[in-house]
């Protein structure tokens, strides 16, 4: 690996951090007053470069087109307060990994006041060589 590719994939989840968003969900979580409704990982899925063309260099042995990098989806249901929420957010936001929300949808609850419930799906980015 060189040292440009060293330095970029400091951005990418390693399995075991993968592992660990989980906690840091949770902490962050606990640390604003929210509650997880649920919280799960979804199957990697393989980015390939849409603008190669077909020919054997960008694929691999089974014909398949190589990965540049993978995308996990990990969908979240979180409840609270909408200032919570949002400090929530900026805290994973803060990581030094990438961390895209995909989908994000934020209903008012009606039963209880000042309570939100988020539902969404987060994604996080993994190297080839981690998910294949």
């Amino acid at each position: 690996m060189n040292l440009n590719s060293k330095k970029n994939s400091k951005l990418f989840h390693s399995k075991k951090e993968v592992e660990d968003l989980y906690q840091n969900i949770s902490n962050f979580a606990l640390a604003n007053g929210l509650s997880i409704v649920n919280l799960k990982k979804a199957d990697p899925v393989a980015v390939s470069n849409s603008n190669t063309d077909n020919s054997t260099e960008n694929q691999n042995n089974d014909g398949q087109p190589n990965a540049l990098y993978f995308k996990i989806p990990v969908e979240f249901e979180i409840m609270g307060n909408f200032l919570g929420y949002l400090k929530f957010k900026r805290s994973l936001a803060s990581s030094s990994k990438v961390i895209n929300f995909d989908k994000e949808e934020i209903d008012v609850l009606k039963d209880v006041q000042g309570k939100v419930l988020s539902k969404g799906t987060i994604s996080i980015v993994g190297l080839p060589d981690e998910y294949k």
